[in-house]
């Protein structure tokens, strides 16, 4: 597996050899590092690019935490009743006009959420009615992670090719060509994901997908 390290190492090589004159020869290399996983990360709608997390609502609380790593929201399902239903969003302003005061909240299952900051800067999410308990399983985009390992090992030829083009300085024919290289190495990746997922394409309904609570975002 490709870590962060050996990626310094190798195109750290490949930036003396190339003689540039650069400041500093390891961040320009990190920062290449980073900027080519970023690329990648946002040149496709990639099946690990989803996430799926586990929320316990229970009368006691009125928010709840989202996770770490959450960039954006896919669906909200609520799964303890009404098995697979999705949750409308609302801004939270129409949320706040829509929803009666604490006290009057209702018990019954829910059917809207909304998203926002706390005044600690968290993301939190809400949602109404309040039911006394139940399971939601929220399916999320990921933030770009800073950590290479976390794309798979047979994607990392899509990280290589992101992380030479950022290497070649702009305005260079190197530069181009690895462009070109970058976007023909992502439509194979692509090729090669959908094929990956293509045994779940067969299912009519969802309740006929096995774990589709663990599909990757495309799937819904």
């Amino acid at each position: 597996m490709n870590t962060n390290q050996a990626y310094e190492e190798y195109f750290g090589a490949v930036v003396a050899a190339m003689e540039l004159k650069v400041p500093d020869a390891l961040q320009y290399t990190q920062r290449a590092i980073q900027s080519g996983l970023q690329r990648f990360w946002g040149a496709s709608k990639w099946s690990f690019k989803g996430g799926t997390y586990k929320l316990v609502i229970s009368a006691a609380s009125d928010s709840y935490d989202l996770p770490d790593n959450f960039d954006s929201m896919i669906t909200l399902r609520e799964e303890t009743s009404n098995k697979g239903l999705k949750l409308s969003f609302m801004e939270k302003e129409a949320f706040d006009a829509f929803v009666p005061k604490q006290s009057a909240w209702s018990s019954n299952n829910p059917y809207h959420y909304t998203i926002f900051y706390e005044e600690n800067g968290k993301r939190v999410i809400s949602v109404y009615p309040r039911p006394s308990s139940t399971t939601l399983y929220l399916h999320y985009l990921k933030t770009t992670p800073a950590d290479v390992t976390r794309v798979p090992d047979k994607f990392q030829g899509g990280v290589e090719s992101a992380i030479s083009m950022s290497i070649f300085l702009p305005g260079k024919s190197s530069r181009k060509v690895a462009y070109n290289e970058f976007r023909e190495e992502v439509k194979r990746l692509e090729v090669q994901d959908k094929q990956d997922m293509s045994k779940y394409l067969k299912y009519k309904t969802e309740a006929d997908i096995p774990y589709y609570n663990d599909l990757p975002w495309w799937c819904y």
